[in-house]
């Protein structure tokens, strides 16, 4: 007896070790236009939680994720027939909804979460611009400000889309997707039309954007330039000094566009045309490493982890890659199919339970653990013992 339990703390030794290890890897969030969430660890994105998002008795596709990194709550965008909707939840238990569905724009096509933990979401409603604040993680929740803001540059402007980011001093960019306009706001809404000073406009179509660890926007055309401006007085109106405002054309539209959290930090560029570039923020001409995916292979989502890597997504029928930031030919994990078009990638880090509770109210108890003490041991042996035999069918003549 005692053989087999050193046998058996050994094995929970082992799969807590396990458990522990994953802690230090971060997840990453695969959202597709089959409607399709996936949670996988970087390090293994073949095996891990898989949902499809219904409502209304209908799938609907993904069009954007992200994650608080803080409380591994994870934030779903969705089309719409006629209305999008946005829904959280926990990276714990992608299953298991944190919020109710909140009806929002026709698609919610970018969401981002800022430095105070608040969800900024962007879209369009079938005429213009939409952007919402909402708080995390119950996203139906209502902040005390008004949910919903049309920017006032852009009122009646057709089938326009906001595309949203927010900086490290909780301020957050518009930006309309096809005019170019780029809006700087405050989560107060403090100024509901826009000063000279608070906007810009990139001369084009804009098609990603993101922030640097300063607060500095970079952002991606569709004229294959990525641009960096910074946030001074005249905060538009140029680089910051000592940086290298735009890459030049790349030669193909910008379709993904990330920066890490680093200092100055790095920016991941994806082309339509399938290449992945990664460029000092500050010096945006300089490349740090490429790789080419292919011709007709558009690079739909990117995203980076805390272990120096980046998700990769590429459009030809939903594979993800994960390579190495410092050289993209370095292949960290092999590449997994989703299916469709994966429409978004967000990381979040495997936040482990706090407690016995906390795991099996996220679905995370076993079978076998019958005294809900979140362990496998000679007590749950115990209980088997003390009802073996005992049965509660009322349609069975022997059971006692």
């Amino acid at each position: 007896m005692k053989k087999i339990e050193k046998y058996i703390v050994l094995i929970c030794l082992i799969a807590v070790a396990g458990l522990c290890s994953l802690a230090w890897a971060d997840q990453i969030v695969i959202g597709t236009s089959a409607g399709g969430i996936f949670v996988r660890d970087e390090a293994d994105l073949s095996s891990g939680q898989s949902a499809e998002t219904f409502f209304e008795n209908a799938i609907r596709p993904v069009t954007a994720v992200t994650a608080n990194t803080d409380t591994g709550d994870i934030v779903i965008g969705m089309a719409g027939f006629g209305h999008g909707f946005i829904v959280s939840c926990n990276a714990l238990n992608i299953n298991n909804s944190i919020s109710n569905a909140v009806a929002f724009a026709e698609n919610a096509s970018s969401l981002t979460i800022d430095i105070n933990g608040n969800l900024i979401a962007g879209g369009n409603d079938g005429i213009q611009p939409v952007v919402m604040q909402r708080m995390i993680p119950h996203v139906d929740s209502f902040p005390p400000n008004p949910p919903y803001v049309y920017p006032n540059a852009v009122m009646g402007a057709p089938s326009y889309t906001a595309i949203v980011t927010a900086d490290s001093r909780g301020k957050f960019y518009v930006a309309v997707k096809e005019t170019g306009l780029i809006i700087y706001r405050t989560l107060t809404w403090d100024r509901p039309v826009a000063y000279p000073m608070d906007q810009t406009s990139a001369g084009g179509q804009v098609n990603a954007m993101g922030t640097t660890s300063r607060g500095y926007i970079v952002y991606g055309m569709n004229n294959g330039t990525v641009h960096i401006r910074g946030n001074s007085s005249n905060w538009m109106g140029a680089a910051p000094a000592g940086y290298t405002e735009t890459t030049g054309s790349l030669g193909s539209p910008v379709t993904a566009l990330f920066v890490t959290s680093d200092n100055p930090g790095k920016v991941v560029i994806g082309l339509a045309n399938g290449k992945v570039s990664v460029r000092g923020a500050s010096t945006l001409t300089t490349v740090i490493s490429s790789i080419d995916f292919g011709v007709g292979h558009g690079i739909s989502a990117l995203t980076s982890t805390s272990n120096g890597n980046v998700a990769i997504a590429t459009d030809d029928g939903g594979w993800v890659h994960v390579r190495s930031l410092s050289n993209l030919n370095t292949i960290v994990t092999s590449p997994v199919q989703f299916g469709g078009t994966v429409t978004g990638l967000a990381v979040c880090p495997l936040l482990l339970p706090a407690n016995c509770n906390e795991a099996i109210e996220n679905g995370l108890d076993m079978v076998s653990d019958l005294n809900g003490d979140c362990k496998v041991d000679f007590e749950d042996f115990e209980v088997f013992v003390q009802n073996w035999l005992h049965c509660m069918n009322p349609q069975d003549v022997n059971c006692l």
